[in-house]
């Protein structure tokens, strides 16, 4: 099965031998590659839609894979993932392709059913910060993290695995510990390029004041702020 550039890099970072609960599955691409390459023994795909999930479905069966990927109507953690996983088999949670702030009250609303989980691939599309700062309180800490560019947009992809967890800087948490302390290029190019479009839009700011644009402004600072903050980190390396 062949992923995308993005669903590549999340399956990347799946610990092998564990059983994945993929959550917001889509088409089930991604619990059949990981079955697929021998990295996971067992998977259960779920999704809120059902269009999407009868296509999952077909998918897994196409594959061959109908004995060991199960499908689940499900929105967010299916409440009987215990019973769907298989016993004494270390499980990881998945979900990728939705904002940041959906994958943490997904995490919030499965509450105890993330003891069952041993580490999580979290690949947030926007509001990065409210992932990371959310694993703490849910007993995970960052185990590692990549990101790339694909069709223009910037990606990030989260390992977190059970332990510790350490609460975060407002940079830290925005643009991933572990990728600061890597020095990504990846991420580098990103800042840069961001902190291009805050001076662009001061520079408009400047241009047509008022109170709306003061306030603006002081958003804008405080954007640009954490992303020199952000960028020390390689100027110190």
């Amino acid at each position: 099965m062949k992923l995308s550039k993005r669903l590549e890099a999340a399956a990347a970072l799946v610990p092998a031998g564990c059983a994945v609960c993929d959550v917001g599955c889509d088409h089930g691409y991604t619990s059949i590659a990981l079955l697929e390459r021998g990295i996971c023994p067992a998977a259960v795909a779920s999704d809120v839609r059902k269009g999407p999930l009868a296509a999952a479905a077909a998918n897994i069966a196409a594959a061959g894979l109908s004995g060991k990927i199960k499908t689940a109507l499900a929105d967010g953690v299916p409440r009987d993932i215990k019973a769907l996983l298989p016993q004494n088999v270390p499980a990881v949670l998945v979900i990728t392709g939705m904002g940041g702030l959906l994958i943490r009250d997904i995490l919030a609303r499965a509450g105890q059913l993330l003891r069952r989980f041993d580490a999580m691939v979290l690949s947030p599309q926007s509001d990065p910060d409210a992932v990371r700062n959310a694993l703490a309180g849910h007993g995970f800490f960052i185990a590692d993290e990549t990101c790339l560019i694909e069709d223009g947009k910037f990606y990030v992809m989260i390992l977190a695995r059970r332990g510790e967890g350490v609460h975060f800087t407002a940079c830290e948490a925005l643009y991933g510990p572990v990728l600061l302390k890597k020095n990504d290029p990846v991420l580098k190019n990103e800042l840069e390029k961001q902190l291009r479009v805050r001076e662009n839009i001061r520079a408009q700011l400047a241009s047509n004041p008022s109170e709306k644009a003061e306030e603006r402004l002081k958003t804008i600072e405080y954007e640009e702020a954490l992303i020199h903050e952000a960028l020390g980190h390689y100027q110190r390396s």
